[in-house]
């Protein structure tokens, strides 16, 4: 979680105007370095990625909220019909810490999260139904929100044994 909360954060900076650096980074969450992926790695190694890197990263906040929901860090995943509150994900984030989350107890149990998962991909499988046949998705659902919460859903129950980078999320 760590791990692509220094992505997320990386590459919400570079819309700013004082981008925060790999190295401010690194100090500030040591171990988020020890579990990055070969592709976020090579993201933060960039000084000016493009801006579809670094949309790709930004999304990765939706990513983050499934797995501090998975850790009981969050009590419920929202309706996947607007994007999460990034605030709120960081300020949990930064409130716990590195030594915080290690001590957190908590975790969802495999009933729930296979829940989870089975919720996501039918909702994900209805967005990309209704973007197929060029109407509006029901409910208002997000396709981008379902994709990243699919997308760590399907990378915690090990869907196909696949690493970080080459999750997979067919509907």
């Amino acid at each position: 979680m760590l791990a692509l909360f220094v992505v997320a954060i990386r590459a919400e900076s570079l819309n700013g105007e004082t981008p925060i650096t790999a190295v401010d980074l690194q100090q500030r969450f040591p171990p988020a370095f020890a579990a990055l992926s070969d592709a976020e790695r090579a993201f933060l190694a960039k000084d000016q990625p493009t801006h579809e890197e670094s949309t790709q990263f930004l999304w990765r906040y939706e990513a983050i909220l499934v797995l501090q929901w998975v850790l009981g860090l969050q009590d419920a995943l929202p309706f996947p019909d607007a994007i999460c509150d990034v605030s709120s994900i960081s300020r949990t984030a930064i409130e716990r810490g590195t030594e915080g989350l290690r001590k957190q107890p908590v975790m969802r149990s495999p009933a729930e999260i296979l829940d989870a998962l089975d919720l996501h991909y039918r909702m994900h499988w209805a967005t990309r139904q209704a973007i197929l046949k060029k109407y509006a998705p029901p409910a208002n659902l997000d396709d981008g929100v379902l994709q990243e919460r699919h997308y760590a859903l399907n990378w915690l129950v090990r869907f196909e044994d696949r690493d970080w980078d080459d999750v997979d999320t067919p509907t």
